[in-house]
């Protein structure tokens, strides 16, 4: 029976290292599964083991976030099995989150395909702090309808300004002056 020592595992995101001292001359690979005895994914080579020296292992194309089950099954120098070390577990990290770049520059329109999919931010976990636009905003557009805009700006909006449905923030307006939507042509100030 081959026994080990000095057993270290360092999972990291997407890769594991394993890394022990054996007892006899062996070789050996490391095997990783989603559960004891079912295990999928392994190193590719045999490694050569000298008696009482580090035996390295590095598992690639894991999940981040994941709990894996693992041994080393130890093999003759004709790499017939002999014997495994228990099953045992490690998770692997979490997925290194990217800082944006400093300043995001878009040169042309921003789309998103397929169409109506994807989010900017998510609700409550990882919304950006503020969009600033220099036209209106569209909400609700769909590929043949155009839903009601929000603008917003200093005094009463410009008549030529919008379409109907769309709303107004007037940032020096007051009681009844500050909210505007327009209808029929025209806009109306609510009662805000």
């Amino acid at each position: 029976m081959t026994t080990i020592s000095n057993l270290v595992v360092t999972p990291q995101a997407n890769t594991v290292q394993v890394s022990c001292i054996a007892s006899a001359a062996v070789c050996g690979r490391l095997l990783i599964g989603p559960s004891s005895g079912s295990y999928t994914t392994c190193t590719t080579g045999y490694s050569s083991v000298v008696p009482d020296t580090r035996f390295v292992q590095v598992g690639y194309n894991l999940l981040p976030s994941t709990l894996y089950h693992w041994i080393i099954q130890w093999y003759d120098r004709n790499h017939a099995p002999l014997d495994a070390t228990t099953d045992a577990t490690f998770t692997t990290t979490a997925a290194p989150v990217a800082a944006p770049p400093a300043n995001f520059v878009v040169n042309n329109p921003m789309t998103f395909a397929p169409d109506n999919t994807y989010a900017i931010g998510a609700s409550g976990a990882t919304r950006p702090s503020s969009i600033y636009a220099a036209a209106g905003v569209y909400l609700g557009n769909t590929t043949t309808t155009q839903g009601g805009a929000l603008y917003g700006g200093s005094g009463v909006p410009a008549a030529g300004l919008g379409a109907n449905g769309d709303v107004y923030f007037r940032i020096d307006g007051g009681a009844g002056t500050t909210i505007y939507q327009k209808r029929a042509g025209a806009w109306v100030a609510t009662a805000a």
